[in-house]
Formats: C-alpha cells, sequence, structure tokens
C-alpha cells in the first residue's frame, strides 16, 4: 500500500510554520514564493509572487471560490475518500475534490491508498467549477508549465489540439491548463454544416491568440 505521506504533507498546527508563511497565506498568495513551498517540491521558474487582496485579507473574512488561481496551494482537510477520489473542506464554504486519477503514474484503483477522513493535506487548484475546486497534489505534472498569469489578452501562439468536442477544441499552449477554443472562433469553420472533428485531430499544431485570461481558464481564437 502506497503512503499518502508521498503526496502531501500533513498540517500539524501553525505553531511550526515560518512566519512569512502565515502572512502568506493570509493575503491569499495565489503563487507561494519558493521558500514556502509546502510540500518540498522544486519550484519551476513560472511561480508568481503576485497576491490577491481576497476576502481573507486586510479585513480577515473568507475567501471567495472565484479568487483561487489555478497552481495556487491550499491546506484542506478530507472528509470523505472513495475508490473515485477524496473530498476536501478548505474554508467555510470552500470544497474540493481530488480524483483518483490524480494520485500517480500507473492506475490507481482506490484512493484511500493515500488518505483517510481527517487528513490535513496540501494540494493545489486545477480548475473551479460550480463553487466548487478541483484540486492535484503539489507535484503533479501540469504545474511545471507556465502559470496562466503569463498569458496576457492578445498573446500569438502555438498550440497542439489535445480534445475535441461539439463546442470547440482544447489546446495545449504550455499552460497549467489546456486552453479552449470556442468553435466560433475557428477561422473558416461554420459548425452549422461541419464538425469540429471531421477538420481537426488530436496532435495538429494551430496559430492561436489569447482572447481572454481569468484565473483559472484561458480562451483562444483562430482570428
Amino acid at each position: 500500500m502506497r503512503s499518502h505521506r508521498r503526496l502531501l504533507t500533513h498540517s500539524s498546527g501553525c505553531g511550526c510554520w515560518p512566519k512569512a508563511l502565515l502572512v502568506s497565506l493570509a493575503l491569499g498568495a495565489c503563487y507561494a514564493p519558493d521558500d514556502l513551498n509546502f510540500a518540498g517540491v522544486p519550484s519551476y521558474g513560472h511561480v508568481h509572487r503576485r497576491t490577491r487582496l481576497a476576502a481573507a485579507g486586510a479585513e480577515g473574512g473568507l475567501r471567495n471560490v472565484q479568487d483561487l488561481c489555478t497552481g495556487e496551494e491550499l491546506t484542506g482537510t478530507v472528509n470523505k475518500v472513495n475508490k473515485h477520489g477524496a473530498f476536501f473542506d478548505f474554508e467555510p464554504g470552500m470544497q474540493g475534490f481530488l480524483h483518483v486519477n490524480k494520485l500517480g503514474k500507473g492506475i490507481v484503483k482506490d484512493a484511500a491508498e493515500f488518505m483517510k477522513v481527517g487528513d490535513k493535506l496540501q494540494v493545489r487548484v486545477l480548475k473551479v467549477r460550480d463553487g466548487r475546486v478541483d484540486v492535484a497534489p503539489t507535484d503533479f505534472d501540469k504545474f511545471r508549465k507556465r502559470a496562466l498569469s503569463d498569458f496576457v489578452i492578445g498573446d500569438q501562439l502555438q498550440g497542439t489540439v489535445v480534445g475535441i468536442g461539439a463546442p470547440g477544441m482544447f489546446v495545449d499552449i504550455g499552460a497549467m491548463i489546456d486552453a479552449f477554443l470556442p468553435s466560433a472562433n475557428v477561422i473558416d469553420f461554420d459548425a452549422s454544416t461541419q464538425a469540429l472533428k471531421d477538420v481537426f485531430k488530436p496532435g495538429q499544431e494551430l496559430s492561436v491568440k489569447v482572447v481572454a485570461n481569468t484565473n483559472t481558464q484561458l480562451d483562444l481564437s483562430m482570428k
């Protein structure tokens, strides 16, 4: 049985945490400085120092889910574990889920091999949807890529198609998440007479530009 300690360190109380770490958490930092990397994994050059003064800032309130950033580190408490993954409580009203397919290189059949209810574990944000936070271990491969804050609207990029559906395509542009290219933003394409999967294939390279950038999503256009 593989120990969950491989993934993330337990939080045993604030008394042993560096003062700078507590300040960083209080400010709601999207990306912690290198020397504040909770799990001791390497930082990858694109880690940013910019912070968001969210609701947990100077006024001492609770943070809003929408203030979270892809790649941001969080410490949460496991409240439920099944073979599909683990559910977390972060702050009151903030819920998270870590899918079992994010737990290792090979096939992991049961998340309980790594964690149990009550564990306080450190994870990083993958995306936010419907008020829930999808997370992954701090050493998940995607976190080695560029932070979303590296990209600005208007950036011209080369990307690789990694997924195709009716609404659009997912494109790898070297970011921590795959960017989304809506079908309406595809040049010389008519959704009323064509299907994206008949025109494009996974692995195909595209010239795209960034048209929208939030904390957890990048949108693209070919136009």
